[in-house]
């Protein structure tokens, strides 16, 4: 884009020769009319031909008024007209107008002296209809402009009445032109600053400047609705009776009456004309009495001349509105042509984009418009650096408003244009130019907003801890402009989006996103959170129940007792909320002045009371909490152990480089103070060595002391952190927005994109001090472990956790260093990962999706290349199917163990790939295990080939087996410590899957294993195996070929390999539970941990097998349910905490799935309340409007239509339709085409159908967890007989063999088959 200036253009100095002086004035308002009259014949742009206000006004409106008060001046009387609408039409005149004064009958006014005067407010009413339509009309001609506007800036080009108006001042002369002109220069570059007010006032008043209504607001995205009622109150009541009274007065002779009591006062003070006065008076009462008599009769020539008249302005009059009406449906039609041979234009040009090789440091990718804005106290101007590279974020700040000063700054890919020009832009009132990406035709469908509030818990009121957390929740109720309970959670829901909170100990922060339609409206309810929240005592009383454990001790009980009202300290807590401690992020799609102009407007109200943040003021810790050993008893299995020393903290050398090597051990909750940390799991046997392995930590950083931290180290660091931001995956707006506004209060603005992310030095007696810090005597040891029952001394007060302090001394920790194992210490050695090659690969042919490129009895190749992304990245998936994977528990749990003894053989290898941008994974499925792999393409192969290497050369080392299977049983044994609803769900998923073995079986079969055993049972797995191998990103067909046959040759061709092909009949299914229409099935079983109080329910409906048109219909559903069942459920009824619901797919079979997690209430009365939401929401299905329905079904075709961010998201949605055997890769355009055909009735059959409570083929399961609290409402339960249409299941596996199976989604038509 080129240079883009919002300022006025110079006029130019007139040629030599042209006259200006004397008459010039008059010269130049002909030539204005000349203009003018040439705009109304369609010789200049659109705009002024569709504004018609001050045309039709000297054409139509001021001689209607004229001419209808002179003839009842004439007559006397004012019943003239015999219509309310008796006008000019387009093939008539008035009928009072050729009348004669006698046809009306005698005068009702009697004349004065000199003639007759009616009333003004009487006169009024006659031609009042047509004057209020015609200034509704010149209301309306102002919406094509407006629209036609906010398009162009909306595609970010400059409007043409800008254009216009820059032509205009070097083509027209004189002071009245380039006045008006300047004047409109300047309304058009501060409309942004416009309100109701100012827009009303500007239509109230008649002038020539307020023909750029439309464009004004439009080209700043005022919103559509203010703008209209704004003009439309204005000008068809304000202005248009502003300008009646006026000629009613003039033409009524109350005006020159008074004019002439003036006049006479006035003359008659001057010396020598006071003698004259009576002879001129009387000449023109005489003159005017002539023109204000009653006409005598006409004679026949002059009739005919009446007539020829009247007919002459009738015909230019039709001619005029005809000429109008027909240009402005050229207007329209070339409009509407443009926009379509644009879009068309826009994907070519992005075919050929997408098609087209780019370099590295050439990245094409969609334009981000966020805002960064912060209430300062003083004027902002600066310009912010661009930071290096490919994705160059570069910011622009202007001074705005002083009450509210917004820092504003638009976040761009940026990339150098291909004339080797960078794009820039001045900002309004300033002369600040910045770099300006290119952007790409993506369409954005969603926008995001995050405030960051420097205010949390460590600004909580001592006895009051809790405070900033619960006043979060409140603010979420309701607001004086939007009252309705839920109102914003509800809007975002429906419009496709999503919101949520947190508070931290020095801030709070509230985000959201939703569909981009919808932003400006949701962005309003967002901005009341600090303007004006509501928070009723009944809002306060209900919030206080529903929020986590201990909430209602420390916010109620406690407070009562020391005399305080926890409202009134609420409210007082939030006078904390400040303007001056506020950052916020907008990430939307619209041009960076339209976004400026609706954050002024929404957030200008916030108040700033100057408030400060708590800080700290320095270490929190003194030297008696240093040199400790903290011994825990923690609830669950395992030992674990932190070694922790106060640090300075990262952010306060962040350009220095030392934190490159220090952060990923470091963690604070504030900027003032931080720590360097080192977590580890012990086993028991390292439970037992627990001073050997500090006395290992301290030999390293000795050892870090004597060598240093040798400058090749940083620069690889310096190398691996500019090449991942470089080449960032672009993610969601939400999480953009979050991660963004966590910069700005920690980082100079020039730095709020980049952070930390690019080190400028290396700095080694920074990483000294650090190490120094490091220290014996600053150490901390926190111990966790079981083994301390009965040895602790000291209860902790909020989770009663047992826990004693021991000394640890400099000196004991020296002996712990001497006799600490020496072996496998060094320094680390280069990283061999770190990627050299970041070119990209040409894609020889479009490739929309995945497609199979090989195919052998081993194996079958997936593959797509990246279109979307241009990054030098690659996703690679090879899925070993091995259907002897889970016949069994002890199956389940050898591939579990084998599995977890591969990644912690590769972990010492694979921990460089994974700092240089490698990332992989490798877990047991339903039918074998999987490799995933992901990263740079460059140095991929290297660590596929190593994993691939100790696949097939597996073997099992005891003592690594017996340390991981430890962790194994201790991880199983902690699921009974797990939340109630994760334990439903456990439960469910027992119930529906076909294949599926008990936690406590599997237990079993783990106690068991050995070494041996594990190793003679895994050729037995392997020997029956296909690789089904998906790769995706930036690679040749060639090389994913290969790289597949390297795998093959790897695990099927090596000497003594175990692996063999699998038959087809072997290939492995895993199905779901066919439920029984119209029955109701429970399960009700006690909490696996009596301590924990909580109870909970998932009521689940199966509903389909997956299928196009059932699933948009259950989704609908989904989207108009899930808010009102929160609110609901958890709000109004306060049942519990966790509330929610969610859909749900387990192998294609959709359903609905309802959790509710309580202590107050037993899960069957949860789950009776969950059957009366359904029964209550089923009228709200039915009287659904016409309109819901269709902004909710928007909403749902928006969310589906959202473009994928990265490569990882869009291989994962195709590797799912592949794993799934649906190969529906076209499912979003194929839902999104049957969404829009959708008939409201179709959705409320399915709703009837398949989930009102008692329809035909309802399926339904409710799994019930009764914890500690009810357990005597369980014993009641179970000892129930079963009402009808229930059955209780007591024998989960019985009850599984007695029901039929779903269909596999895999093979039959268009799916994946074996053969």
């Amino acid at each position: 884009m080129g240079r883009r200036k919002v300022a006025a253009a110079a006029s130019q100095t007139p040629p030599r020769g042209s006259s200006k002086a004397g008459g010039g004035v008059i010269s130049e308002i002909r030539e204005k009319h000349k203009l003018e009259l040439e705009n109304l014949t369609l010789t200049k742009h659109p705009f002024r031909t569709l504004r018609s206000g001050l045309h039709t006004f000297v054409l139509y409106l001021g001689p209607h008024i004229a001419l209808f008060t002179i003839k009842a001046v004439q007559c006397g009387r004012i019943d003239l007209k015999t219509a309310p609408y008796d006008t000019i039409q387009l093939k008539q005149g008035p009928s009072w107008l050729d009348k004669k004064c006698s046809d009306f009958g005698p005068p009702v006014y009697q004349a004065s002296a000199h003639s007759v005067r009616i009333p003004v407010f009487e006169l009024l009413p006659q031609v009042q209809l047509e004057a209020v339509l015609w200034g509704i009309g010149t209301a309306l001609g102002e919406l094509p402009p407006y629209f036609i506007s906010r398009a162009a800036r909306l595609s970010g080009s400059e409007p043409e009445a800008v254009k216009e108006l820059d032509a205009a001042a070097s083509d027209v002369h004189g002071p009245i032109a380039s006045t008006l002109n300047r004047t409109k220069r300047w309304l058009l570059s501060h409309s942004q600053h416009l309100n109701f007010i100012t827009i009303l006032i500007l239509a109230s008043v008649p002038n020539p400047l307020f023909d750029l209504a439309g464009i004004m607001c439009g080209q700043f995205c005022i919103p559509f609705w203010e703008f209209f009622f704004a003009t439309l109150i204005g000008k068809a009541i304000i202005k248009t009776h502003i300008q009646t009274l006026l000629i009613i007065s003039l033409c009524n002779n109350q005006l020159l009456y008074l004019m002439e009591k003036e006049l006479i006062w006035i003359f008659g003070h001057i010396p020598g004309f006071s003698a004259s006065l009576p002879s001129v008076i009387a000449k023109l009462h005489s003159a005017k009495d002539k023109y204000l008599s009653t006409p005598t009769s006409a004679t026949s020539s002059s009739k005919m001349e009446d007539t020829q008249w009247n007919f002459s302005f009738t015909l230019v009059w039709n001619t005029v509105v005809w000429l109008v009406l027909v240009n402005f449906f050229i207007k329209i039609v070339t409009s509407t042509a443009q926009e379509y041979l644009k879009k068309q234009q826009d994907i070519e040009m992005e075919l050929i984009t997408d098609s087209s090789p780019q370099t590295a440091s050439c990245k094409y990718s969609p334009h981000e418009t966020i805002l960064l804005a912060k209430a300062l106290a003083d004027d902002i101007k600066y310009r912010l650096d661009e930071i290096r590279g490919a994705k160059d974020p570069t910011c622009l700040a202007s001074n705005l408003t002083p009450e509210n000063h917004w820092r504003i700054a638009q976040r761009a890919e940026a990339v150098e244009a291909e004339s080797g020009e960078r794009a820039d832009m001045a900002a309004a009132e300033s002369n600040v130019e910045f770099i300006r990406a290119r952007s790409d035709k993506r369409e954005y469908r969603r926008a995001a907003a995050c405030m960051e509030v420097g205010v949390g818990s460590f600004s909580d009121p001592e006895g009051l801890e809790g405070l900033a957390h619960f006043l979060e929740h409140m603010l979420f109720y309701a607001s004086e402009k939007y009252p309705g309970e839920q109102d914003y959670t509800k809007y975002i829901t429906e419009h496709g989006g999503s919101c949520n909170a947190y508070t931290s100990s020095e801030t709070t922060n509230f985000y959201f996103d939703v569909n981009v339609a919808n932003f400006e409206e949701a962005l309003d309810r967002f901005a009341q959170f600090f303007i004006k929240p509501l928070m009723s005592q009944e809002a306060v009383l209900r919030e206080i129940k529903a929020v986590d454990s201990g909430s209602w001790e420390t916010l109620e009980t406690k407070p009562k007792e020391r005399g305080l009202d926890i409202r009134q300290e609420l409210l007082k807590f939030y006078e904390n909320y400040s303007a001056n401690l506020m950052h916020l992020v907008v990430y939307g799609k619209e041009s960076l002045d339209c976004i400026q102009s609706f954050v002024e407007r929404l957030f200008s109200d916030i108040k700033n009371t100057d408030q400060r943040s708590f800080k700290c003021p320095s270490q929190p810790l003194s030297e008696q909490h240093m040199q400790l050993v903290i011994k825990a008893i923690p609830i669950s299995e395992g030992d674990y152990l932190k070694i922790s020393w106060p640090v300075t903290p990262n952010i306060h050398f962040y350009k220095e480089g030392w934190a490159m090597n220090l952060s990923a051990g470091e963690g604070s909750d504030s900027a003032q103070y931080s720590f360097f940390s080192i977590s580890m799991r012990l086993t028991d046997a390292g439970h037992e060595h627990m001073e050997d392995i500090i006395g290992l930590v301290f030999k390293y950083i000795l050892l870090l002391k004597e060598n240093g931290i040798h400058e090749w180290i940083f620069d690889e660091l310096v190398a691996i952190n500019e090449t991942e931001f470089h080449y960032q995956d672009k993610v969601h707006p939400i999480s953009y927005v979050t991660d963004t506004v966590s910069t700005m209060r920690l980082f100079p603005p020039e730095e709020w994109l980049g952070g930390a992310s690019l080190p400028s030095k290396y700095a080694p007696n920074r990483i000294n001090m650090i190490l120094d810090e490091l220290s014996a005597e600053r150490v901390r040891i926190l111990w966790e472990s079981k083994k301390f029952k009965g040895s602790t001394d000291s209860v902790e007060p909020w989770y009663s956790t047992a826990y004693s302090v021991e000394n640890v001394t400099p000196s004991m920790i020296q002996q712990w260093i001497q006799k600490a194992p020496t072996e496998k210490l060094c320094i680390p050695k280069p990283n061999i990962f770190i990627p050299k090659d970041l070119s990209l690969k040409e894609a020889h042919e479009k490739v929309k999706f995945p497609a199979i490129l090989r195919k052998t009895p081993l194996s079958r190749l997936w593959y797509k290349p990246d279109m979307l992304f241009s990054t030098p990245k690659v996703h690679i998936i090879i899925d070993f199917h091995c259907p002897l994977t889970s016949h069994s528990p002890e199956a389940v749990i050898s591939t579990s163990l084998f599995v977890d003894l591969l990644a912690d053989y590769l972990n010492a290898y694979a921990y460089d790939a994974q700092i240089a941008g490698l990332f992989y994974s490798i877990y047991r499925t339903s039918a074998g295990f999987q490799v995933s792999v992901g990263g740079y393409n460059d140095k991929m192969r290297i660590l596929l080939d190593a994993i691939m290497k100790h696949i097939s050369n597996f073997e099992v080392k005891p003592n690594r087996f017996c340390a991981l299977k430890e962790t194994a049983v201790k991880d199983y044994q902690n699921f009974k410590f797990s939340q109630p609803y994760s334990q439903a769900s456990y439960y469910l998923s027992l119930i529906l899957e076909d294949q599926k073995w008990p936690l406590a079986e599997k237990l079993e079969a783990l106690s068991k294993l050995e070494p041996d055993s594990l190793a003679k049972f895994m050729p037995h797995l392997l020997s029956k195996t296909f690789l089904e191998c998906y790769i995706h990103g930036n690679i040749e067909p060639n090389e994913a070929t290969s790289i597949v046959q390297e795998i093959e040759d790897t695990i099927f061709n090596t000497p003594n390999s175990v692996f063999k092909s699998m038959s087809p009949s072997q290939y492995l299914i895993k199905r779901v539970i066919m439920l029984e229409n119209e029955l109701k099935c429970y399960h009700q079983i006690e909490g696996l941990n009596q301590k924990n109080e909580n109870s909970s329910v998932v009521q689940y409906i199966q509903v389909h097998l997956d299928d196009a048109l059932s699933n948009i219909k259950l989704q609908l559903f989904a989207l108009i349910a899930s808010q009102p069942a929160f609110n609901q459920l958890r709000t109004v009824e306060q049942l519990g905490y966790i509330a929610g619901l969610s859909l749900r797919s387990d192998c294609g079979v959709w359903a609905l799935e309802v959790v509710i997690q309580s202590t107050v209430k037993d899960p069957s009365h949860l789950d009776a309340r969950i059957d009366e939401f359904f029964k209550m929401f089923e009228s709200k299905i039915h009287e659904l409007s016409d309109k819901d329905f269709k902004r909710n079904v928007k909403s749902l075709v928006d969310s589906k239509l959202e473009k994928f961010k990265n490569l990882w998201e869009e291989s994962h949605f195709y590797w799912g339709e592949i794993e799934a055997g649906t190969l529906k890769f076209d499912r979003v355009e194929s839902e999104v085409a049957l969404l829009r055909e959708l008939k409201k009735e179709e959705f409320i059959e399915f709703f009837d159908q398949h989930i009102r409570v008692g329809a035909p083929q309802r399926k339904t399961v409710s799994v019930q967890v009764f914890g500690g609290e009810h357990l005597a409402e369980f014993k009641k339960a179970i000892a129930e007989a079963d009402t009808p249409k229930t059955y209780r299941i007591t024998d989960i596996f019985g009850f599984k063999r007695s029901r039929p199976l779903y269909r596999s989604l895999k093979g039959g038509p268009g799916r994946i088959t074996m053969d």
